[in-house]
């Protein structure tokens, strides 16, 4: 079983108590008895890429902590490519690999053909075999390529199985598929590589947009699937790996984990009860005269976010600045900028979930959006919603009651305005 704990634990503003709280959540899983933890992605960033390179680090008796990384659809060479030498120089021993393996999604894509794409698989995978890493291959969207080009998506996992992939991880990206549509890709997946000779793990990634992950999860055990990725609490879209342990265990006879461990599990929840915050609370610690964000698509492919916020704290006047990986992350940034100097506990606060819904689908893009923010300070966690038609607003009104309901419960929360 393989916790990913990318998944869960992605900071908007890293620090050291988060990369402490993570290294605690690793030690958990590692004393429950799962064998693979996914810690997050290489980063050039010293504070990010910290938070893999500590867990790594950690005196583990039964996890191995992984590395995540993607296969990028631009032709670069693999020797030259950033990404892919921040993965081979890290501590991790096992990386997971993100590729396509629906040939319709690389044709549309129109960065590559399928061909090229088979080549790139092999070629990324064999620069970190001869690092000495340990490589999963997560073929992504493999059931959507195996509906439409079967014979393709399994070119895929050969391609991985002979450049030195341990296992193939089977993914259900978009979450669509019903239970028995997942028994039966994995079956004949299972079977056709048996007969052609290859020693390949296979394993699932099922993904809840459905509603089906876990029971995908376990038609794809029944199926013959041996390895299986999740959230030990299901945060995000990811399958519940604490209802699949069970399931698998309690009532169809896998022995996984010690009994005691199965108790162990249940304390191991992170998605917060919703946090009460009254409307008016923001306005006893600061007043918001405007907030602006721009998202600017460049000519290099990137997309960068700008956030600006006007506020008062006391009687000062203050307008801060963030840029973001997306519109969210500048917002929490300049808000932190903002009123950091006044409530120095915001550093402590970190972004544990981010959920978007729909409450009124037949209204299309124009709909009322519900968007639920989970936040920890390394002792506790707490949850927070905004709702508005806007999900940038929506996002703000829960980002903002983050952050009111920490300093709420904070030992202080006087501000100590910085000369």
């Amino acid at each position: 079983m393989w916790d990913s704990h990318r998944h869960r634990r992605i900071h908007l503003r890293p620090s050291r108590r988060h990369t402490i709280l993570r290294s605690d959540f690793v030690r958990r899983l590692d004393a429950m008895g799962i064998p693979f933890v996914e810690a997050g992605l290489p980063s050039s960033d010293s504070i990010g890429g910290g938070l893999l390179e500590k867990a790594a680090a950690l005196p583990l008796e039964t996890a191995t902590v992984c590395a995540y990384g993607t296969i990028t659809f631009f032709g670069d060479d693999p020797d030259e490519n950033e990404n892919l030498g921040r993965l081979t120089a890290c501590a991790a021993g096992i990386v997971a690999l993100s590729g396509e393996s629906c040939s319709e999604r690389v044709t549309e894509s129109g960065a590559i053909d399928p061909d090229e794409n088979l080549t790139l698989i092999a070629a990324f995978i064999q620069t970190l075999v001869r690092a000495g890493k340990r490589v999963f291959y997560n073929a992504e969207n493999y059931f959507e390529g195996y509906d439409s080009d079967p014979g393709y998506a399994l070119a895929t996992l050969i391609v991985a199985h002979d450049a030195g992939a341990e296992t193939v991880v089977l993914c259900d990206t978009a979450g669509g598929c019903l239970p028995h549509d997942v028994y039966s890709v994995i079956k004949t997946t299972v079977d056709t590589l048996k007969q052609g000779g290859y020693n390949l793990t296979v394993g699932i990634q099922a993904y809840d947009d459905a509603g089906c992950a876990v029971a995908n999860t376990i038609e794809a055990v029944r199926a013959g699937a041996a390895h299986v990725q999740g959230a030990i609490d299901g945060s995000g879209r990811n399958t519940d790996l604490l209802k699949v342990l069970m399931n698998l265990q309690l009532k169809m006879g896998y022995d996984l984990v010690d009994k005691s461990q199965l108790t162990m599990a249940t304390s191991m929840r992170l998605t917060p009860d919703v946090s009460p915050v009254e409307p008016d609370a923001t306005t006893d610690y600061f007043i918001l005269e405007s907030f602006r964000v721009i998202v600017e698509k460049r000519d290099d492919g990137r997309t960068v976010s700008e956030a600006t916020i006007k506020l008062v704290v006391g009687n000062r006047r203050y307008i801060a600045t963030g840029e973001g990986n997306g519109p969210v992350n500048a917002l929490d940034t300049a808000l932190r900028l903002a009123i950091g100097q006044f409530y120095p506990q915001v550093s402590d606060f970190g972004l544990t979930d981010y959920k978007v819904g729909v409450l009124d689908g037949s209204a299309g893009t124009e709909a009322t959006t519900r968007v639920l923010i989970g936040t920890g300070d390394g002792h506790a966690t707490w949850a927070t919603v905004g709702v508005s038609k806007n999900v940038i607003e929506a996002s703000w009104d829960a980002l903002v009651k983050a952050m009111i309901y920490g300093l709420m419960k904070s030992e202080t929360t006087e501000f100590t305005e910085r000369e």
